[in-house]
């Protein structure tokens, strides 16, 4: 019984806190499911593991716990910078889901999540993902930190594909992928 309240209070914490996290608020995440998008699909569902514990910077309560789940859908390829913005409104921590607006940027701090375009055949047109964040991103992730001392879960590592993805899309020209792994910055909006 005492675990059942506990569990109560700190959800019904935790949602009180969901809507005060500060704008411009960055996050480090990581890219649970692989994006591959053709550029005449419709969205597909996109999942992000937060990597630490989020913070009301004024209260200093915690809001999102790490390991959370942030999840939406994908956009259009924006052929011009090889990118994809995602639209990413959902938190889910333990069996409660939270409404959480955010921006994504890659690893580097580009705006959107960087990828590669290819075309239908899987030939490389352009454009290439970031797999690891950047030691300005992890600055603006946790400012507090040592460069010498982060979690090497921030640091990321390389990606390495042991299958080749299939990149046939019958009515798309262009496919737009990512595989999942990425670590990017989520910024609250």
């Amino acid at each position: 019984m005492k675990f059942i309240l506990l569990s109560l209070f700190l959800t019904l914490k935790l949602s009180a806190q969901a809507g005060s996290l500060s704008l411009n608020q960055s996050i480090a995440g990581e890219l649970l499911t692989e994006v591959l998008v053709g550029d005449k699909e419709g969205a597909h569902t996109v999942k992000i593991k937060i990597l630490q514990d989020v913070y009301n910077l004024v209260s200093g309560d915690l809001v999102i716990p790490k390991g959370s789940i942030a999840s939406g859908t994908t956009t259009k390829i924006n052929e011009t910078s090889n990118t994809m913005d995602l639209k990413i409104d959902k938190v889910t921590v333990g069996s409660k889901i939270f409404n959480i607006p955010f921006t994504i940027k890659s690893g580097d701090l580009g705006s959107g999540l960087k990828g590669e375009v290819r075309d239908a055949k899987g030939k490389l047109i352009g454009g290439s993902y970031v797999s690891e964040l950047s030691a300005s991103a992890i600055d603006l992730v946790d400012p507090s930190s040592d460069s010498d001392n982060v979690d090497p879960k921030l640091r990321g590592e390389v990606i390495s594909c042991w299958m080749r993805p299939d990149f046939s899309r019958p009515s798309s020209s262009k496919v737009f992928y990512v595989p999942a792994g990425v670590k990017l910055v989520l910024t609250t909006t």
